[in-house]
């Protein structure tokens, strides 16, 4: 048996450092999916009479999300649990989806302020009557005119506000939502790894 000296010995360390290329994701999964989100959110700013350009820009939106969460979903490791990247796409789409109902709601408002408005013009014309109007009770006679034109701008700005209070929300509930599922996945994954 040969021994060898205590200080004879050379070591060697080997340290292997494992990066994940988060520029694949950023570039292929994390920008054209914003850019699709941001799409179905600008279609608020879209004439609010002009419904089928408003949905379809949002279902081909949604579309699009959801064949670019097959393509990454296809392209990452399998796991059992889901990944910050499958969060991402989840809450896109369900931000897509509520845009769309959204969507359907407001012009169903709409068409219900537009018909409501048009079935008093219609009584209005069908009941019209000339009657003398005295100099003193000028002032005192509602308007039968005004007060339809009144209930038609009330109603359409019904549908306008709701609108306007979807253009702030979403961008506020689709954030709020992302940052919610982030935490929840931190708060999971670092108590799964003290076991």
């Amino acid at each position: 048996m040969y021994l060898f000296p205590a200080n004879c010995f050379q070591c060697s360390m080997l340290r292997l450092v494992f990066q994940n290329q988060y520029g694949y994701y950023i570039g292929n999964a994390v920008v054209p999916s914003l850019l699709m989100a941001t799409i179905c959110y600008l279609t608020f700013f879209f004439d609010l009479d002009d419904f089928t350009d408003r949905i379809m820009v949002s279902l081909t939106s949604l579309l699009v999300l959801a064949a670019l969460f097959t393509q990454t979903s296809q392209s990452i490791p399998k796991t059992a649990y889901l990944k910050l990247i499958d969060i991402w796409y989840v809450t896109l789409i369900i931000t897509d989806f509520l845009i769309i109902v959204m969507l359907v709601f407001i012009e169903n408002q709409r068409m219900q302020e537009k018909r409501s408005g048009d079935s008093s013009n219609f009584v209005y014309k069908s009941a019209h009557k000339i009657m003398p109007v005295e100099p003193n009770t000028l002032s005192t006679v509602p308007n039968p005119a005004a007060s339809i034109f009144n209930s038609q701008n009330k109603g359409l700005m019904s549908a306008q506000k709701l609108n306007g209070v979807s253009q702030v929300s979403f961008p506020v509930l689709a954030t709020a939502g992302c940052f919610c599922w982030i935490l929840i996945h931190l708060q999971s994954s670092t108590t799964s790894h003290n076991i």
